[in-house]
């Protein structure tokens, strides 16, 4: 059975989601923390194969409990719910290595156990292959496979956000509302964001994970007002 997180201190928001995935998924337990003070201690205590997460909480940014969760040594995929209206922070959440960012608009019950689902499958893969015994030349054949994945996930991640941020930029237009074109760029960011995903998910983030959530991070006061 998976077992999934969610961290979201509107009680509303965190029910909807928690029934979103109970009904969408199989064999899954939902656990609901109202704060990201008691989502780590869980984290600390309990084994979960997903979080998901606000981006924004009463008591830490979403950047700030990436780097908790980083520190205390935990592999967990990641998704982030955001409000609408803050899509310069899906960015900087997938440079970091966030599985999904998910807007919380009235379409995202029925995106999330999608995205969790995709999430769970790709956890097992990496769960899997970290299961197997391995020997001292294992090992390190292991690590320049991480290093190489650290290398491509930038080299890829770099363009793909530039196109993510460009087909968003078009969407913004008013003159592009409807349409063939808007659902061929729609189809477009969709894509880039898959492939985003996966080789974030891939890449060793332990060597980089702590310097990009500091660098990455908005100031605390600025996004909690």
């Amino acid at each position: 059975m998976s077992k999934i997180l969610i961290i979201e201190n509107d009680k509303k928001t965190a029910s909807l989601a928690a029934d979103a995935l109970r009904s969408g998924l199989n064999d899954v337990s939902v656990y609901i923390c109202l704060s990201a003070a008691d989502g780590m201690k869980n984290l600390k205590r309990k084994s979960f194969d997903l979080v998901i997460t606000a981006s924004r909480l009463a008591d830490m940014t979403g950047f700030e409990l990436l780097k908790g969760m980083a520190e205390i040594g935990g592999h967990w995929p990641t998704i982030i719910l955001s409000a609408p209206g803050r899509g310069d922070e899906a960015v900087k959440y997938m440079r970091i290595g966030v599985y999904d960012y998910i807007v919380k608009d009235a379409d995202f019950p029925h995106t999330l156990p999608k995205a969790a689902q995709r999430a769970l499958d790709l956890s097992y893969v990496f769960n899997e292959k970290r299961n197997i015994v391995e020997t001292s030349i294992e090992r390190e054949w292991r690590r320049g496979l991480s290093r190489m994945a650290h290398i491509l996930n930038h080299e890829v991640n770099d363009p793909l956000m530039a196109i993510i941020g460009n087909v968003q930029l078009l969407l913004s237009r008013t003159e592009i509302k409807s349409g063939e074109l808007r659902e061929k760029l729609e189809a477009i960011e969709d894509s880039a964001r898959r492939i985003a995903r996966v080789m974030a998910f891939f890449a060793d983030r332990d060597i980089e994970t702590h310097n990009d959530l500091q660098d990455n991070a908005p100031d605390r006061d600025s996004v909690l007002t």
